[in-house]
């Protein structure tokens, strides 16, 4: 399974396409970080994100750009997410009017070989739809050295006001290995459940859970609950998130409940929602995950040694 099918075309004809889209992607980062681009003037979280240690580098109409710092050699694409709402998001935003929006759905294809060997991962977003009450944005993450590491498109729907500004966020000085940990997760993998404890650290400036939190929690309880179905390490190649209501912090720790839709050899999906105390879902997740190594493989395997 190829999580980016290549052009159609001889070698060099691919080779071609692959440097045209690199240098237009370093094009428009460039762009983003010129003195007269709307630069770092803050975004869903801030003008700097510390619990995912994300930067808006700038945007322009119709373009953002940024960059995510906190990745410790894990394959789940929870890392990401932050940064993508961010890009995303800005690059929906009409720059020239006074309107805002918010993140309806958030859909991504990921490299997870190229991600877990990543230390330093940029991101451009380009808005590739503006209509009178929604718009959608693509963007492509890519290491330092020009590795794809995933593409992916938000939906966002116009509502009059701006953006947050920019807010002090809580430095995050210790090296966390895991999205559990950074986010102080309780997982009880072998039912598919959790607990996303809130604070200050995971909330927008109006009190709502980030987004991009939300999905990085989701994530993280179905890989475990993946790896107990399935019986094998999983990646998490294909996600899309549904955002259906606010959940602010005041409504206390959101629950996390996962379900198993398909469990193959080479392939599996699961569902995932989360709910605030009161049962009310504010958010809906789907992945498609590659089994790596299938319960009858680790078998033959042991039989071997």
């Amino acid at each position: 399974m190829l999580p980016f099918p290549s052009p159609v075309g001889d070698d060099d004809s691919r080779s071609e396409h692959a440097l045209l889209q690199q240098n237009r992607f370093d094009h428009d980062i460039a762009l983003c970080m010129e003195p007269d681009a709307d630069g770092h003037v803050g975004g869903p979280t801030g003008l700097h994100d510390e619990l995912f240690g994300v930067t808006l580098f700038g945007h322009r109409r119709g373009l953002a750009a940024g960059d995510c710092r906190s990745l410790v050699g894990d394959g789940n694409p929870g890392w990401l997410m932050v940064l993508c709402d961010m890009i995303l998001a800005w690059a929906a935003v009409d720059s020239d009017g006074p309107g805002t929006c918010v993140t309806t759905s958030l859909d991504l294809h990921i490299d997870v070989e190229v991600l877990r060997g990543a230390d330093h991962i940029l991101g451009v977003a380009r808005r590739s739809f503006a209509g009178e009450s929604h718009s959608v944005s693509t963007c492509e993450l890519r290491t330092v050295g020009g590795a794809l590491v995933a593409t992916g498109t938000g939906t966002f729907f116009a509502v009059p006001g701006l953006l947050p500004g920019s807010y002090a966020g809580t430095p995050v000085t210790e090296v966390h290995q895991s999205i559990p940990e950074l986010l102080r997760l309780d997982v009880d993998a072998t039912a598919g459940c959790g607990r996303l404890p809130v604070d200050d650290r995971v909330a927008n400036p109006s009190g709502v859970i980030h987004g991009g939190v939300q999905s990085a929690a989701m994530f993280s309880v179905i890989a475990e609950y993946a790896e107990v179905t399935t019986g094998a390490e999983v990646e998490l190649r294909h996600v899309t998130v549904d955002f259906l209501k606010p959940l602010p912090i005041s409504a206390g720790s959101p629950g996390i409940r996962v379900e198993a839709k398909h469990v193959g050899r080479r392939a599996a999906s699961f569902t995932a929602e989360l709910a605030d105390a009161r049962g009310v879902v504010g958010t809906r997740a789907a992945v498609t995950a590659a089994v790596k190594n299938s319960g009858d493989d680790l078998r033959r395997l042991r039989n071997l040694i």
